[in-house]
């Protein structure tokens, strides 16, 4: 049974190249900084979170 739908993200990862992630850290800063860091972290779609 996978439980980590209930984990918040501990990262980001870009929709179009599986190489580039971000911390969820460095998104919840561009998001709450808005304007062109805004966008920037927008492209970060997939949230990643630890396994157990």
């Amino acid at each position: 049974m996978n439980r980590n739908h209930k984990r918040p993200p501990a990262a980001w990862m870009h929709f179009s190249d599986p190489e580039r992630c971000i911390s969820a850290e460095v998104k919840k800063q561009g998001q709450r900084a808005g304007g062109m860091s805004a966008v920037w972290v927008g492209a970060y779609t997939f949230p990643l979170v630890r396994s157990e």
